[in-house]
């Protein structure tokens, strides 16, 4: 029996009425080569074949590739099932190679929302803001009910152009961190970015900072969130609780500062 699903360069694939496409999706397809279940299948057949293989030896799974860690954790999903539904349960090591192009290059070890840069594929911000928090931290873009964008295209203390999109999730997710990208995952209340309790300034060219500290109850922790993604979350607080913030918002002057502060301004004379 072949081992492999083999895909002539002339498959014509299958009409899109035949399965349920994200929405943000629909106009960018013509037709599916691989479902989505056909994957999931050979990924199990996978997991299977890699048991009976190993014949109880130590398995070591390495993931390589950023691109592929949602096909690796599948994997491992499949492998997990079947240890616990075996007999005799197979000893399992994970570990991640990490290619220095993939290597964090900014933000490392910030807190920050979901995120990342634009792919070639990308069709718009939306749809890098959808990829890249399915890679980060395992939520599905049709889980994700899109709000909007908050501001106009910025631009970071790196250099980069930012778009923050907005968008609303069920309570019930279960963040799957990738670990080559993100150390924790943690929620914080909205109401923290209004409060002048755990709010302090401090000074950059040209402008000022918010920064925040949040004790998170579940781990313990504490931490500090600041810049850029304290400013996107005085903006989302204002906007869904519609109350002033016990403190000064201006954040100093250059256009950065000025974009950020124009958009809050709005927001503050609306409530």
């Amino acid at each position: 029996m072949a081992s492999f699903l083999q895909i002539a360069d002339d498959e014509k694939g299958h009409e899109l009425e035949l399965f349920c496409v994200p929405k943000h999706y629909e106009t960018d397809l013509e037709r599916v080569i691989i479902p989505h279940g056909l994957i999931k299948d050979r990924t199990e057949r996978l997991a299977r074949d890699i048991i009976r293989d190993m014949g109880g030896h130590h398995i070591v799974a390495l993931c390589v590739l950023k691109g592929g860690y949602k096909f690796f954790a599948d994997l491992l999903d499949f492998i997990q099932v079947l240890n616990q539904n075996c007999d005799k349960s197979v000893p399992l090591t994970v570990d991640f190679i990490r290619l220095k192009s993939y290597c964090l290059r900014t933000n490392a070890g910030e807190v920050c929302f979901p995120g990342g840069k634009s792919d070639p594929q990308d069709t718009d911000e939306i749809h890098t803001a959808l990829r890249e928090a399915e890679e980060e931290i395992g939520i599905p873009p049709d889980q994700v009910e899109v709000v909007c964008r908050l501001l106009d295209p910025i631009v970071s203390k790196g250099g980069l152009l930012v778009t923050a999109v907005v968008g609303f999730i069920d309570g019930s997710f279960l963040p799957r961190p990738n670990p080559a990208e993100v150390s924790e995952v943690f929620a914080v209340p909205l109401n923290l970015f209004v409060q002048k309790k755990d709010h302090s300034m401090f000074g950059a060219p040209g402008m000022f900072l918010h920064s925040f500290q949040f004790l998170d109850s579940d781990s313990g922790r504490q931490y500090r969130i600041y810049g850029l993604t304290a400013a996107f979350a005085i903006i989302v607080a204002v906007l869904a609780l519609g109350k002033w913030p016990e403190f000064d918002i201006d954040l100093g002057s250059g256009s950065f500062a000025d974009r950020i502060n124009s958009r809050i301004n709005r927001t503050m004379s609306k409530l």
